[in-house]
């Protein structure tokens, strides 16, 4: 019996201790598990989808067909203020040819969706129609946007594992307030956005010896605007890559290997102030372009019975010789100030070459809205939804993208932040209104249903000048058949146009046709301006629209809830804000 009793005892210790072994174990693993999987330091977007743990970024979109590649790509945009295509400024600029439109692709339709300084950069930043950012106008203010600085392209690339830089114009008003008392502008926070590692945005944007915000210290600088861009972005990649300068002023290598596995990918954002007014060249610039004129295509100073047509009269007087002649040397220093900007182009890719990293660096090249020079009687102004106002060059070269290509399909200034974000490897937010590019730049659009149609918006107020509130519907089908704008000013006196028969605009279609043809794009004019995310996302082709246009329909569709069929209107009803819907005896709601 006692050997029998020891025998027991000394099974039931061990039979203990293996459970205890166990019951350690689990309990370990269970922390474990809580530590890697539940890390404190995951957050959840606002969808409530857990962020990727590495990067506290969305997850990659699984339908995409572009995949990342293992050492990621760097994002570099250069970003100039007011430039135009209409009077042909990229042909005075060698670099930019040379080095970004031979070198990638160059989107023929390229649009800014507000041609307005801040409304289109805040656009660009987020992916949103302005009526969905809320930045409407300069008299709004850059204040308003301030809230949503925190979920930014910047903030998301940050993210995603990148480092970030701004060189150059954020909005108009950062770092300014109006003092009360005496109605002039002071400096106020100079603070950098969120989102942004090194942060060298200008304040008071001169040409000459601008006032930046450097890191959040407001520094009075020297010298000329865009030559300081160009130093201060190329002293940060240096410095970025572990890079300084020898004794003989030659970059010598501190480590050895390629560039783009030593450091983190990077988001570069450069924002010239060329060529804005009050256009002022660099000096070594000055003897240029004297033998060129301001184009003069028949829109330019158009006669009195084209221009009694316009809604608003823009000027009731025909342009006298001296006023043509100041156009002629306005365009003249608007293409000199853009010679820096081509240098800056032709320092950077040297310097991305040198740093062997140009062939892992995306490129973008494009600015905040167009610019009107004569055209329409319109001299030195943007903010209509004229061609000259809404397009903008649209360049990008990068890994992947084939060299000297045209594409004709539409590339809209809040298509940028979900470009990069793809690139990026990093899913947009479900806010952003724009789509990314990246099928149409590398060649796989075959899950892609190419936009066809965008709302143009003009929020700046009738009292802080000449143009009045306006809004549009550009629509340029795939088959180049349909290319058409439709604008309403104050929400009553309308413009329609079909470009391919009127490629200048002259001739307003509204006139001369009944209302109940206008009515026809009413519902789809309603859908994209109260859109917002998915919804504007979704309304890209009008294929499936079955949309009829004052011009005709556009046929091989079918009818869904957008069909103008489901959505009756009153041919006879009086002008209200409701776009393109006026008494038929009264075309401009008079």
């Amino acid at each position: 019996m006692g050997v029998v009793s020891s025998g027991t005892n000394g099974t039931s210790s061990v039979g203990k201790k293996l459970f205890y072994a166990f019951v350690v174990v689990m309990m370990a693993s269970t922390l474990v598990f809580f530590f890697f999987v539940y890390d404190s330091g995951t957050d959840i977007n606002d969808n409530g989808v857990k962020l990727d743990e590495k990067t506290n970024v969305n997850p990659p979109n699984e339908d995409s067909l572009y995949k990342p590649p293992k050492v990621p790509p760097n994002i570099i945009l250069i970003l100039t203020d007011d430039q135009d295509t209409t009077t042909t400024t990229l042909d005075y600029m060698p670099n930019v040819k040379k080095h970004i439109q031979a070198k990638g692709m160059t989107f023929r339709n390229g649009f800014a969706t507000s041609p307005l300084c801040a409304p289109s950069r805040a656009s660009i930043l987020r992916g949103q129609y302005t009526h969905n950012h809320g930045l409407l106008s300069h008299v709004v203010g850059y204040r308003v946007f301030i809230p949503k600085e925190n979920d930014t392209a910047a903030v998301w690339l940050k993210r995603a594992g990148y480092t970030t830089a701004l060189f150059g114009k954020y909005f108009n008003g950062y770092g300014l307030m109006e003092n009360e008392e005496t109605g002039h502008m002071t400096l106020a926070d100079t603070s950098p956005a969120a989102g942004w590692d090194r942060w060298y945005a200008t304040i008071r944007g001169n040409y000459y010896n601008p006032t930046v915000s450097d890191n959040g210290k407001s520094v009075k600088t020297e010298g000329y605007g865009t030559d300081l861009l160009t130093e201060r972005t190329t002293e940060w990649l240096y410095e970025h890559f572990k890079k300084e300068e020898n004794e003989i002023g030659l970059p010598q290598d501190l480590l050895e290997g390629p560039s783009e596995k030593r450091q983190p990918p990077f988001f570069l954002y450069i924002a010239p102030k060329a060529p804005h007014r009050p256009y002022s060249p660099a000096e070594r610039h000055n003897h240029l372009f004297y033998d060129v004129n301001c184009p003069h295509p028949p829109n330019f100073n158009p006669k009195d019975d084209i221009q009694d047509k316009k809604p608003y009269p823009l000027d009731k007087s025909p342009f006298l010789t001296w006023k043509v002649d100041i156009l002629d040397d306005v365009h003249r220093q608007r293409l000199r100030t853009l010679v820096a900007v081509d240098e800056l182009v032709e320092k950077l890719v040297s310097v991305l070459e040198e740093l062997d990293i140009i062939n892992n660096t995306y490129i973008f090249y494009t600015s905040d809205n167009g610019y009107a020079m004569g055209e329409h009687r319109i001299a030195q102004e943007k903010t209509t939804n004229y061609e000259e106002s809404l397009r903008v060059p649209f360049l990008v070269r990068g890994p992947g993208i084939p060299q000297g290509k045209v594409v004709d399909d539409i590339a809209l200034n809040i298509d940028l932040a979900p470009t990069w974000a793809e690139l990026a490897g990093a899913t947009a937010p479900d806010f952003v209104d724009g789509v990314s590019l990246v099928p149409t730049l590398l060649g796989k659009e075959q899950k892609m249903e190419k936009r066809e149609v965008f709302v143009a918006e003009n929020y700046e107020p009738p009292y802080v000048g000449l143009f009045k509130e306006q809004h549009g519907l550009r629509i340029l089908t795939q088959d180049g058949k349909h290319n058409l704008m439709y604008t309403v000013w104050d929400g009553n006196r309308s413009e329609c146009y079909d470009i391919n028969q009127d490629r200048y605009e002259l001739e307003n279609g509204c006139l001369s046709m009944p209302m109940s043809q206008i009515h026809d794009v009413t519902p789809l004019w309603d859908q994209l301006s109260t859109c917002s995310g998915e919804s504007c996302r979704k309304i890209r082709s009008l294929a499936p629209l079955c949309l009829k246009t004052p011009y005709g329909p556009i046929k091989g569709c079918v009818k869904t809830s957008l069909s103008p069929d489901s959505t009756p209107l009153s041919p006879n009803t009086k002008c209200d804000i409701t776009p393109l819907n006026c008494d038929e005896n009264h075309p401009w709601g008079e």
